[in-house]
């Protein structure tokens, strides 16, 4: 099972693809504003990627977890066979 967090900010338009991707994909995910969790920049950089929005943070109970940062059409496309 998938648990898919897209972390987004106001008038961000990537975030805004990304959700709308996901939705249409049937890919059900929580939307929260990156403004209210202030460990989200120290995990980004910790993971070593840019820091830029959308984050989006899937957590797999039956596999690794992933993170990615901005539009990312290829890992959205990962997660319809992951969701499936």
């Amino acid at each position: 099972m998938l648990n898919i967090t897209v972390y987004s900010g106001p008038g961000c338009m990537k975030c805004h693809i990304t959700r709308s991707q996901l939705a249409k994909a049937g890919i059900p995910f929580t939307a929260a504003e990156a403004a209210d969790h202030e460990d989200l920049v120290p995990m980004v950089e910790g993971l070593g990627l840019k820091r830029e929005l959308p984050v989006v943070v899937v957590e797999n109970t039956e596999g690794e977890d992933m993170v990615w940062t901005g539009l990312s059409h290829d890992n959205i496309r990962a997660l319809k066979y992951l969701a499936a």
